[in-house]
């Protein structure tokens, strides 16, 4: 198991969850266990943090670097690049 820990702004977090929440059949295909949490920064509630758990982390590398995410990060109104923090394994 796998880490996959996602910073980025959106320009509205209530439009933006129900994007993150319909995307989890498609991280599932690339490997996602379906495991994951979401956290707002409390200085600015648009700024999220997802932590997604992964089955390798080649699988979330895949999924991180997919066009489709991009698509549906428009979608859902995301600012800019999203930050990759970190893939990190659980031991």
């Amino acid at each position: 198991m796998c880490y996959l820990v996602v910073r980025h702004t959106v320009a509205d977090y209530e439009k933006w969850r129900p994007f993150y929440d319909e995307d989890d059949a498609r991280r599932r295909s690339f490997g996602a266990t379906g495991v994951s949490q979401v956290y707002r920064d409390v200085n600015d509630p648009n700024t999220t943090i997802a932590i997604m758990e992964w089955d390798k982390p080649e699988n979330a590398l895949k999924f991180a670097n997919d066009p489709g995410l991009g698509e549906v990060m428009m979608k859902a109104g995301v600012i800019g690049q999203p930050a990759l923090v970190s893939i990190v394994s659980r031991s």
